[in-house]
């Protein structure tokens, strides 16, 4: 059965990756201003019988962000969401830092993507007609859906939660 790891990176300028099993890109998709349920409905809908895998990032509101962006984003955040729980399709939340923990080290987040997206595939499925530059929504999503498949085929380990342990009391009644 043909299987299909889909990353997510949610927001105005974001976008949606689609990789085969071995990494490959097979599809990229960027939200730009269109309408997210379109984009989404046309990926799932080109996969056809294919077993998809769903990843997406898990994003907050930070200090200093304006009210009305913040709105806006979550607004989309939850109708990717909402989509996605609709249509009963099973998707993981991956926060920044678990995600690209395993990408080069470089000097910003962006260029760790960056260089992650050129070692493993070439440049030219990130750059889209018209364009100059590579679609860095596309490749946070690519790398989002390539650390979702690595997990899956338990190819990098997890790191596991720290347990919060109480000691126990002994009480004397």
């Amino acid at each position: 059965m043909i299987q299909h790891f889909i990353g997510i990176d949610p927001g105005l300028t974001g976008g949606i990756a689609v990789l085969d099993s071995e990494g490959a890109v097979v599809r990229l998709e960027r939200f730009d201003r269109k309408d997210l349920c379109d984009v989404l409905f046309e990926v799932f809908n080109s996969l056809g019988t294919a077993t998809a895998h769903v990843a997406m990032e898990r994003v907050h509101a930070m200090p200093g962000q304006g009210v009305c962006s913040m709105f806006t984003f979550g607004a989309g955040y939850g109708k990717i969401q909402g989509w996605l729980t609709a249509k009963c399709i099973d998707f993981e939340l991956y926060t920044p830092q678990a995600w690209q923990r395993p990408l080069p080290l470089s000097s910003s987040p962006k260029e760790r993507v960056k260089k992650w997206a050129l070692k493993n595939h070439t440049s030219l499925p990130f750059i889209f007609a018209g364009c100059r530059i590579m679609h860095q929504g596309c490749m946070d999503a690519a790398a989002i859906a390539d650390y979702h498949r690595c997990i899956l085929h338990e190819l990098i380990d997890v790191p596991r939660k720290k347990v919060a342990r109480k000691k126990l009391v002994e009480m004397k009644f």
